[in-house]
């Protein structure tokens, strides 16, 4: 078991860094402080199940009633073999796994569960490939759904599929972990990627603003690869905190578990209008700015390891500076002096080193690291 868990840590450890990221080491010591109850009651979940014809769900597709190209998976593509096995899997009558959509309020859908599957069937039908490969109806290989005998096209189109839909009166909070439970393809969405599913248009167009803004990829110095979000997760942690932390207090107004925390975030985000974004999205691009000017180079990275982006400095730093006055020019002339307090800290402090390593989101260690970047501030005004 110890073996396993070593294996998938390396792994989420050179996922991202590949995508500019350094990975955080999460422990179980979040402390009760950090500890939410269940966020929702069971009977909240309201889960319609059906079975519904395969050509039912085509003309939903076609009618734009299904949303058939989400964002969050327009990298993950089968290869044309496993396409076409699904294909005979259809015509050999073998039943297939479930579906998973989501329902708005409007009764439009998107694909939680089985994108893939749904992408390989309407394409075939659409005639965009052949068959190639088949392991038993080899004598359809190299045909496309127009040139298939009529009993073969019957049994695609009388398919029976198993569709769960999530209802939109069912709570966002419900939905988020329906849909961690229920993500089970052959690439899991991450939780950023579940976010963007319940995010509304409005907010999907607003973190990739952020996430491509030219102030964020200068002082991210080009980074972070948003392929999978994480791009995106940070630009929107940086709100999440920016919300709840009380500059005057130096604490935190409320706190809790990450995920549940930028799961509410998404969901408050749905409710502003332009200008409330448009709000965030200012101070975002002149903290950005002001982080640039400060600390150059060095900004969000740990000393000597400039390749990779450190989470936890990138909120700290770019949330107390969203709440300051400093001008870019205060912040080119202390640059030298910001960058050598910072590394002093680093190096001299195990405590505030350990607080950017392990554990990097709990109350203490955020704490922690807030008050660090406050003191060089400080530092910085003498």
């Amino acid at each position: 078991m110890k073996q396993e868990y070593q294996i998938f840590e390396l792994e989420a450890k050179l996922k991202d860094e590949m995508n500019g990221l350094e990975y955080e080491e999460e422990s179980d010591d979040l402390g009760l402080e950090d500890m939410e109850e269940i966020p929702y009651c069971a009977d909240d979940i309201r889960i319609d199940q059906k079975m519904i014809s395969l050509y039912q769900v085509f003309r939903w597709i076609q009618q734009e009633k299904l949303n058939l190209r989400p964002d969050f998976q327009r990298n993950f593509i089968w290869n044309r073999k496993k396409q076409s096995l699904l294909i005979e899997s259809l015509m050999l009558k073998i039943p297939i796994p479930a579906f998973y959509f989501d329902e708005d309020s409007e009764g439009n859908r998107t694909v939680i569960d089985g994108l893939q599957r749904l992408s390989t069937i309407s394409d075939f039908l659409e005639g965009k490939f052949r068959l190639n490969g088949l392991q038993y109806l080899v004598n359809c290989n190299g045909k496309s759904y127009d040139e298939l005998e009529k009993k073969y096209q019957m049994r695609i189109e009388d398919t029976q599929l198993a569709v769960n839909i999530l209802d939109a009166k069912c709570p966002p909070t419900v939905k988020f972990d329906v849909f961690r439970r229920i993500n089970t393809g052959g690439v899991p969405l991450n939780s950023q990627e579940v976010r963007n599913v319940m995010a509304n248009r409005r907010t999907q167009e607003f973190l990739l603003r952020l996430s491509q803004s030219e102030a964020f990829v200068s002082a991210t110095r080009g980074k972070i690869k948003d392929n999978r979000m994480g791009a995106q997760e940070l630009c929107l942690r940086f709100v999440t905190y920016l919300v709840l932390y009380d500059r005057e207090n130096r604490n935190f107004i409320s706190f809790g578990e990450m995920n549940n925390l930028l799961d509410n975030a998404i969901i408050e985000l749905n409710k502003m209008d332009e200008i409330e974004l448009k709000i965030f999205e200012d101070q975002f691009v002149t903290s950005m700015k002001r982080c640039m000017c400060l600390l150059g180079e060095k900004a969000f990275s740990k000393p000597n390891n400039k390749n990779v982006i450190n989470r936890a400095l990138f909120i700290s730093w770019s949330v107390i500076l969203a709440n300051r006055d400093f001008s870019l020019e205060w912040c080119t002339k202390k640059f030298e002096k910001a960058c050598k307090l910072q590394q002093k800290y680093l190096q001299e402090d195990i405590g505030y080193f350990n607080s950017i390593t392990s554990s990097t989101s709990s109350k203490r260690n955020m704490l922690m690291q807030f008050h660090y970047v406050e003191k060089i501030l400080e530092e910085l005004n003498d």
